[in-house]
């Protein structure tokens, strides 16, 4: 195959390249597009708010014609997204700590919105996946009990107390109610450091 076939000249740059190094345009005679990807990047990042703008002039003026593309094409779209998630998963994921990192304080505040704005919602979807899962709910619960000591101790001192108080907990931490912590607790029930011993089943808590 003649190598002129396989190239390309940069309209930008000027410089004859692979046209593995240019993005695909179906619609280009070439099946490229002009500028290599080195120099596309470079007008992306020197563009970036341009082409935001523009992208968000573009789904403003065209919703209807989106939607029904997207509606045509969504097994697809779906199916391409998978793939496209399995093939970068772990540079998304890099950039969604990156992102997370840099915004935490907005998307906090998004989210005490959200939970505020949606309280009796999200209630109700608790509720419904508790009665779907209860099941498999309680056998986590139990097992954990069974492996961490401190869960169980928690456990079990917020719900007496909830009972002594006929229900008027009102969403308080045992802690903060009986005036010391789990782990002072567990240090008096080793008799030393709390942790300082393994976990032992056979110990009775006493209740």
């Amino acid at each position: 195959m003649d190598i002129k076939q396989l190239t390309k000249k940069c309209s930008k740059c000027g410089e004859i390249k692979f046209l593995s190094e240019f993005y695909v345009d179906k619609r280009a005679k070439s099946r490229r597009q002009p500028s290599c990807k080195k120099c596309a990047i470079k007008w992306q990042c020197k563009n970036k708010e341009k082409i935001l703008n523009y992208a968000k002039k573009y789904r403003e003026e065209n919703k209807e014609h989106i939607k029904r593309c997207r509606e045509a094409n969504k097994e697809k779209s779906k199916e391409y997204q998978k793939r496209y998630y399995e093939k970068n998963r772990e540079r998304k994921l890099e950039q969604h700590k990156k992102y997370n990192r840099q915004h935490k304080d907005e998307i906090s505040k998004y989210l005490k919105q959200w939970y505020d704005d949606n309280r009796e919602k999200r209630l109700e979807q608790h509720k419904k996946y508790n009665e779907l899962h209860r099941n498999e709910i309680n056998a986590r619960l139990r097992e954990r009990c069974e492996t961490d000591l401190k869960y169980k101790l928690n456990k079990n001192i917020s719900r007496m107390i909830n009972f002594s108080l006929k229900g008027n907990k009102n969403g308080q931490h045992w802690e903060d109610l009986v005036g010391y912590t789990s782990g002072i607790f567990m240090a008096g029930l080793y008799g030393g450091q709390a942790g300082s011993r393994p976990y032992n089943p056979n110990i009775s808590l006493g209740f």
